[in-house]
């Protein structure tokens, strides 16, 4: 559940608010509105909100993104390079694909993509992709997630990775 408090210098009471179905949402309180906003991991939405004085009506989009849902260890990384997720019950809460990407030549040494690992009853049991990184030059990676769901463009996050 994400709380916000909108109500400061920018936004004066009285302050409405409109939002996209199928979320769960509420506002709450008096003088400090509290809105609550309860999101699935890695759901992003957008809330309008206007809010109205003397001299008019000023109005802001507020966009909420919760957690992507999924971790990443160890790190440093020796023999194994693990990605875990939360939800793997549907496809569309995972991302399109992960990558390792070396950070010396900025070439990719692995990618996996996660439709076809959504596929393999391991991966759905485990709700993990695991990577041998042993034999990989020691050094600075990434590992590029690419999810296209999240956004209307393609969303891509880095997380560093030491092998040491």
């Amino acid at each position: 559940m994400i709380r916000t408090n909108l109500n400061g210098s920018e936004l004066l009471n009285p302050v409405s608010w409109s939002h996209p179905g199928g979320i769960n949402a509420f506002a709450a309180g008096t003088n400090n509105v509290d809105y609550y906003i309860n999101l699935s991991s890695g759901q992003s939405v957008t809330i309008t909100v206007a809010a109205t004085n003397l001299c008019g009506t000023s109005t802001r989009n507020v966009t909420f993104t919760t957690s992507s849902g999924y971790r990443v260890y160890s790190n440093p990384a020796k023999d194994y390079l693990t990605v875990e997720f939360d939800h793997v019950d549907y496809l569309e809460a995972l991302p399109d694909e992960l990558e390792l990407v070396s950070e010396e030549k900025m070439k990719t040494v692995w990618s996996v993509k996660m439709k076809d690992e959504f596929e393999k009853k391991a991966f759905k049991a485990s709700k993990k992709v695991e990577f041998q990184v042993t034999d990989l030059p020691r050094g600075v990676y990434y590992v590029r997630v690419t999810d296209s769901k999240k956004e209307k463009d393609k969303q891509v996050e880095l997380i560093r990775i030491l092998l040491d």
